[in-house]
């Protein structure tokens, strides 16, 4: 499988909790998930996010 590399830009959910992740850190996607759902490797943590908050 080919690995993806993503830049988290966040939105205004997730920025109003606090994400773990910061804006503009570059993420490695580890799968995709229905409904626009998204597990993502954080400081070699796996988080879930949405779509929407990734850049290619």
């Amino acid at each position: 499988m080919n690995e993806q590399w993503r830049t988290f830009r966040g939105d205004k959910w997730t920025q109003a909790y606090g994400s773990r992740i910061p804006v503009g850190i570059q993420v490695r996607v580890l799968r995709f998930y229905p409904r626009r759902r998204v597990m993502v490797e954080y400081n070699g943590e796996p988080i879930l996010t949405m779509l929407w908050c990734l850049r290619k």
